[in-house]
């Protein structure tokens, strides 16, 4: 079973990822814990990292190095060569050429992903207004990052199976959503 994770931030898909994989008991791979990884930035736990001065410094160590490049690498190697794992990325599921895998789209609006965003972190010093912006910004650097190196959109939902906006559902009702989707792919592919 091959499955890849998309969502753009705070969308939800680092959680669903690990609930899909505790399920089936699949391998997990994040590219944003190995991209981190691979610029030393090891604490890839903290929460919102993206916002504070080591995340501004992070997009500037990504600018100047070719990391996104052998991270998205090393993860298709991964998915060209083994089997039950599931993929949380960007650019995975649109570099990804086969027609085996299981392709999921947590798509909930920006508002929502703030809401999610300010929900999850134990201390409140960003408001909500703060976390649009941040994530709106990251986004769109995002995208433009992975369009200047891939010619890809990773706002474009096309090519996946699924697409979910998860904004009104509860984490679990998301991960029943989800495995029911899996189960009924797994049966009918």
């Amino acid at each position: 079973m091959k499955i890849f994770i998309m969502g753009l931030t705070a969308s939800g898909k680092s959680t669903q990822a690990k609930r899909i994989a505790h399920f089936y008991g699949l391998k997990h791979y994040c590219g944003s814990v190995d991209l981190l990884r691979r610029l030393n930035h090891n604490d890839s736990n903290k929460s919102h990292w993206w916002f504070n001065e080591e995340g501004q410094n992070i997009e500037l160590e990504r600018d100047q190095a070719d990391v996104d490049l052998e991270v998205d690498e090393r993860l298709l190697e991964i998915a060209n060569t083994e089997d039950d794992y599931i993929f949380e990325s960007w650019t995975t599921p649109f570099l990804y050429g086969r027609n085996d895998a299981i392709k999921i789209y947590l798509n909930p609006p920006l508002e929502s992903r703030s809401k999610m965003a300010w929900n999850s972190k134990i201390e409140k010093s960003l408001s909500i207004e703060s976390l649009v912006n941040g994530i709106k910004n990251k986004d769109t650097k995002s995208r433009d990052r992975f369009a200047k190196l891939y010619g890809i959109d990773i706002f474009s939902t096309i090519g996946f199976q699924i697409v979910l906006d998860n904004s009104l559902l509860a984490q679990a009702q998301t991960s029943l959503i989800l495995l029911q989707y899996i189960s009924f792919f797994q049966k009918h592919q």
